[in-house]
């Protein structure tokens, strides 16, 4: 009999179910298989039951017994924020981003610009290849000594003049290279529609098998964005139903040896321009509805994102010492664009990005919700609070989330 099973050998797998809450369990060694933080695994997967109190007589003042009702799965995992080990990959834990969110498109080859024509945000693209791109792609541009990291906000595929709109522009305004290389990528992206389920598999000290099935991720927080730290995703997570088993991982998982980029040379801007900043939270709320049915064994059935996507956030900026930019801009209720990148430094080239390293989050549209006085180290500093939207009309995609 065992008296005790270690913690540190548990292994974690997310696996985008065929059936929605159908469990699915890893198909190889690469299938669903993630790192988290070990110190969050205990809250992997969690069954929450609500009980149902029954008040009725008994011989005095002793309550009946309560009987437990709906009962389904919960949890969260703290993850590095990095890529897969190939440029252009997913992130092993991908599809927690995309359950959230809800689309993933992909560029998956590189492709060469043309051999004259660009500027410093429009990049000519072959039209052959410019089918690969859509709004909001976050893209590496190869620049000789300056990789950047991109997000396409327009494509021109008319005939012959082919081209990409991007932002942030170049770095120091002057054109993009001729024929320069533009990165493979994965972009997750808000949608209407196509929030995949997921069984979350957790395999204690692999031993036991604990199972959320008909999961969807309900929340993502940005961690730990701060100068000289390696940046977290937080993800939280409900299901239909539950399982439990006594069992072992059917393969031994193969993790990705990508290295998480440490918070230097971490770009973050504000309208195309370059900002310096301490630290940035992020914050985004999906609501879900389960529906409820009575010949459900765990009383809930096919669930779906139903309420507005909800995106805020906060950063400081050191004080103007001339004027009341963002105080004016409060009042005036005046939107802009926030880009967040982050990449490991390639291991032998100068200014060039490790294949897989390179991260970056797009807020197209953002306004202030609050303002206030702080210090940093004695500075004083605009700390500001902010939401993401879409346009008026809801066209507008609020957020991008890329990893190349």
């Amino acid at each position: 009999m065992t008296t005790g099973i270690i913690k540190e050998n548990s292994i974690i797998a997310a696996c985008s179910e065929a059936v929605e809450g159908t469990a699915d369990t890893p198909d190889n060694a690469t299938d669903g298989y993630f790192q988290p933080e070990t110190d969050g695994i205990l809250n992997a997967v969690q069954t929450k039951v609500e009980m149902k109190e029954r008040n009725v007589l008994t011989s005095g003042l002793i309550e009946a017994v309560p009987r437990p009702g709906h009962y389904y799965p919960e949890g969260t995992v703290l993850v590095e924020v990095r890529g897969g080990t190939l440029e252009g990959a997913k992130p092993d834990y991908g599809i927690l981003i995309q359950s959230l969110l809800g689309a993933l498109h992909q560029v998956t080859a590189n492709v060469t610009s043309e051999s004259s024509g660009n500027t410093n945000t429009v990049l000519q693209i072959p039209g052959a290849d410019i089918s690969k791109f859509a709004v909001g792609d976050m893209l590496r541009i190869n620049e000789t000594g300056a990789h950047q990291i991109v997000f396409v906000t327009a494509v021109d595929s008319t005939g012959g003049t082919e081209n990409i709109t991007v932002t942030p522009g170049k770095t120091g305004g002057t054109a993009w290279s001729n024929s320069v290389t533009i990165s493979k990528s994965s972009t997750y992206k808000s949608a209407n529609t196509g929030h995949p389920s997921f069984t979350m598999n957790k395999y204690s000290a692999n031993e036991i098998l604990k199972q959320g099935l008909g999961c969807r991720t309900k929340s993502m927080s940005l961690d730990n964005y701060i100068a000289g730290e390696i940046a977290k995703l937080n993800f939280g997570y409900d299901g239909m139903t539950h399982a439990v088993s006594n069992a072992a991982a059917g393969y031994t998982p193969t993790y990705t040896t990508n290295l998480p980029p440490i918070i230097f040379n971490s770009k973050v801007y504000v309208d195309g321009t370059a900002v310096s900043v301490a630290e940035v939270k992020l914050q985004i709320e999906q609501p879900l509805t389960f529906l409820k049915s009575t010949a459900s064994a765990s009383g809930r059935t096919a669930g779906k994102p139903t309420g507005k996507l909800k995106i805020s956030g906060s950063f400081s900026l050191a004080m103007d010492d001339t004027t009341f930019t963002q105080y004016t801009a409060l009042m005036a209720g005046t939107e802009f664009a926030l880009i967040l990148t982050a990449h490991n430094p390639h291991a032998s080239t100068t200014g060039a990005f490790a294949d897989g390293s390179a991260f970056g989050i797009y807020l197209p549209k953002c306004i202030r919700t609050e303002l206030s006085e702080a210090e940093e180290g004695g500075i004083l500093v605009d700390a500001m609070n902010f939401k993401a939207t879409g346009s008026t009309n809801g066209a507008t995609n609020p957020i991008a989330i890329g990893f190349a």
